[in-house]
């Protein structure tokens, strides 16, 4: 039996329930609100609605599953720390464990990719329009002195409880952006739908129902919802005052908030552009529009405040790689290979495996913390800087890992659950079973559409 003390201690300053709203606010805004109306443009207007609704009040569900089985099963003493790839491994076994660790990789890698790209795209375009400067015309110059200046200092942070200030300012942006391209629709002197490369007029699109091309996109609405590569840190950073009543509280107002700003924006520019408008929408604007330059600024800030929570998520995932595997050789060099030790062999990996989990969060060492967080930083530059399709990058990574994190791997532990550790997964295993074939679904046909 393992024993029932987490192998990771809770943050000296636990984050309040509005600091764990704002982090999963932060987790949830960032690449996808700018390729949304493009998404919803390709889906037609009503699919895109249900399309958007559907995945909201999926996600909402995982997010609030997880947590309701993990942390019982943490406080029997059956899980020795609440993380997504150590309750997997207690349901689904080892491969469980390995998918959901390579899926959290590759989303938030995906994601962190995507936010350097953004910044490449439009940080020196919205300074050298608003300032008018010609140093800002070096783009790749400018991205290196945000990273090493703003980035990397922030990634270099232990916990997610001292992100809440910047995911406070990541909210407060998403609305500005939303007030920008409103006044940018009213106000425009040009007839920017009619200026923008889409076929029809505006009001026609409003009136599509749905698209033969709804389903390549799929993955940029689960794109702009998954969070729950991120959520087992945010929860653990409220320390002894989690609960699942109160992460369902946290969870649905999160979800609900970034629905709206969201949808919000999504709409205001598909009126703007009809079907015309692009995977990056402020591309889609005249360039000479200094709101649209604010927005894009404004844009730039929100992505950089949300950039160090992807590379928390990749460098954690990391860890526990590198631990457990070292761990794993170690007790293999001391373990006599009877068929006696081997069963105590097999069982002494399960519980590395979880002691390993703990060690590779709030409590590495400092050589490791510094050397995967600087190994990763850089792997993510030099991938986002030769990057430059941010629409096939939201899309892949949203309905493949996304989807897996999402819906697939939740589905399955819902669906394992009560066979497995006798405890009822809420929903039931139908519902599970449901989810489960509904995220492999997503991964086939957004994979398919991808690459053909």
């Amino acid at each position: 039996m393992v024993s029932t003390k987490s192998s990771v201690a809770p943050p000296a300053e636990p984050s309040s329930t509005a600091s764990a709203v704002f982090n999963m606010i932060n987790a949830v805004l960032g690449a996808g609100i700018v390729s949304l109306p493009y998404a919803w443009a390709k889906a037609g207007f009503i699919l895109g609605w249900i399309m958007f609704v559907v995945t909201a009040i999926g996600t909402c569900y995982t997010l609030e599953v997880l947590i309701y089985i993990a942390v019982p099963l943490h406080e029997k003493g059956e899980i020795s720390v609440i993380a997504y790839e150590v309750l997997a491994e207690r349901i689904l076994g080892i491969w469980g464990r390995r998918m959901i660790l390579a899926s959290q990789f590759l989303y938030a890698f995906g994601i962190a990719v995507g936010y350097v790209v953004i910044i490449h795209d439009e940080f020196p375009t919205a300074m050298s329009q608003l300032t008018g400067a010609g140093f800002f015309d070096h783009e790749i110059l400018n991205v290196l002195i945000v990273a090493f200046g703003l980035l990397l200092p922030m990634s270099l942070l232990r916990s997610v409880a001292g992100l809440a200030k910047m995911s406070f300012f990541c909210f407060l942006t998403a609305i500005i952006i939303n007030g920008l391209v409103l006044y940018e629709r009213f106000t425009s002197k040009s007839d920017l739908c009619e200026g923008s490369s889409g076929s029809g007029s505006c009001d026609e699109a409003w009136s599509t129902f749905a698209k033969s091309s709804a389903l390549s996109v799929y993955g940029i609405f689960v794109f702009t919802k998954a969070c729950h590569h991120t959520q087992f840190q945010i929860y653990r950073s409220l320390g002894d005052g989690g609960n699942p009543e109160r992460w369902s509280w946290i969870c649905r107002l999160a979800i609900v908030l970034c629905s709206a700003i969201t949808s919000g924006c999504a709409m205001t520019v598909y009126s703007t552009f009809g079907e015309g408008v692009e995977s990056d929408f402020f591309k889609s604007y005249w360039k000479d529009s200094k709101v649209v330059s604010a927005g894009r600024l404004t844009f730039a800030g929100l992505i950089m405040m949300g950039f160090p929570m992807q590379l928390f998520v990749c460098r954690e995932t990391l860890q526990v790689i590198v631990v457990q595997y070292l761990e794993e050789r170690k007790k293999a060099k001391e373990l006599i290979p009877t068929e006696e030790e081997g069963i105590i062999q097999q069982e002494s990996t399960s519980l590395i495996a979880e002691s390993a989990a703990g060690v590779g969060r709030e409590a590495t060492s400092p050589m490791l913390h510094y050397s995967t967080t600087f190994f990763l930083f850089f792997l993510v530059l030099g991938t986002g800087i030769s990057t430059d399709s941010l629409g096939a990058v939201l899309s892949l990574v949203g309905g493949t890992a996304g989807s897996t994190i999402a819906f697939l791997a939740p589905g399955l532990i819902c669906y394992r659950c009560e066979e497995v550790t006798g405890l009822p997964a809420p929903g039931g295993k139908h519902l599970g079973l449901g989810t489960a074939i509904f995220g492999v679904c997503t991964i086939l046909i957004t994979s398919i559409f991808t690459f053909v």
